[in-house]
């Protein structure tokens, strides 16, 4: 990562990160993708959904334009917010299940 962009991490060591925006890139994916499980289905609500997302990474780019690969890591959070409803979606399938046969697994998500 350092040789394909040598002040990448120049200012790793002066500022403090929090994950803030990293989170706020989860929250999106978890809200993106609920949505599309709900609006998604006509292409006019797909469109708006994909419209709001790239709207909002565009305003998070326009705050703190100089992006380096370091902040690939709120691609990876995203993709993570998009993956929580499908997967709690799967948890409560198994537990109805798991409920048929007595069994109570998975209610924690």
């Amino acid at each position: 990562m350092r040789l394909s962009s040598t002040h990448a991490f120049a200012y790793l060591g002066s500022r403090p990160d929090y994950g803030v925006s990293a989170i706020s890139a989860a929250w999106l994916g978890v809200i993106a993708t609920t949505a599309w499980e709900r609006r998604g289905r006509t292409i006019r609500g797909g469109l708006a959904i994909i419209t709001a997302c790239a709207a909002v990474g565009l305003f998070a780019w326009m705050l703190r334009r100089h992006v380096t690969v370091v902040d690939s890591d709120h691609l990876f959070a995203f993709a993570i917010g998009v993956s929580i409803p499908y997967l709690r979606r799967m948890a409560s399938r198994r537990t109805n299940v798991g409920s048929k046969n007595g069994l109570n697994v998975l209610r924690c998500l």
